[in-house]
């Protein structure tokens, strides 16, 4: 696992970003990964700063140039992929429209200080089958996912998870996407749809 200083120098070589849009992209990153993954790319936590989700790491730590592998290169080039165009005041909306942040404050006046910790359970959970886009007076938000994109993926997430544990044991992983969306949306209680993964 790399570190969240590891992680900023290796975005930074990729895109001119600094400050609290730094701190946005690499929680966002975080997010990604725990919901593809089902692990976080870095140990290092964020907090419900009032201007947003903040990494103290991050904000007092020295640059770290260790070399980080491809697919966490490539996991940082899709969130920039993904959040790149927005502006610095557009991604501080977006993360401080999101429940992650929102709830970990609780009910503190705007300007509140707070150095409360927004859990990764938190943000997996939020996050999990919601995509980023523009609601129709142009606010960029993580729209809801409707059940069956919830549904496929959870699904995906399961199979992330067995998939390093190798409990895949050779099935198909098309096959067993399948199954574990159908399994997930009947524990859910949701109409069983098939599957398109």
């Amino acid at each position: 696992m790399i570190s969240i200083t590891a992680a900023a120098a290796a975005l930074q070589r990729e895109s001119p970003v600094a400050g609290m849009t730094l701190h946005r992209l690499l929680y966002y990153a975080q997010a990604t990964a725990l919901i593809q993954r089902g692990v976080p790319l870095f140990p290092e936590d964020f907090q419900a700063w009032r201007r947003g989700p903040v990494s103290r790491d991050l904000r007092n730590g020295r640059p770290d140039h260790t070399p980080v592998p491809l697919e966490d290169r490539d996991l940082l080039r899709a969130t920039w992929a993904t959040y790149g165009h927005l502006s610095a005041a557009q991604l501080g909306d977006l993360s401080r429209d999101d429940a992650p942040w929102t709830d970990t404050r609780g009910h503190l006046p705007p300007a509140a200080p707070c150095d409360r910790v927004i859990a990764q359970e938190a943000i997996l959970t939020y996050f999990l089958g919601r995509e980023l886009v523009q609601d129709p007076g142009g606010r960029w938000i993580h729209a809801a996912p409707t059940d069956a994109q919830w549904a496929r993926a959870k699904a995906r997430l399961v199979i992330a998870r067995q998939a390093r544990l190798g409990a895949l044991g050779g099935e198909d992983r098309r096959a067993f996407i399948g199954r574990q969306v159908v399994a997930t949306q009947r524990l859910e209680g949701l109409t069983v749809l098939c599957p398109t993964v």
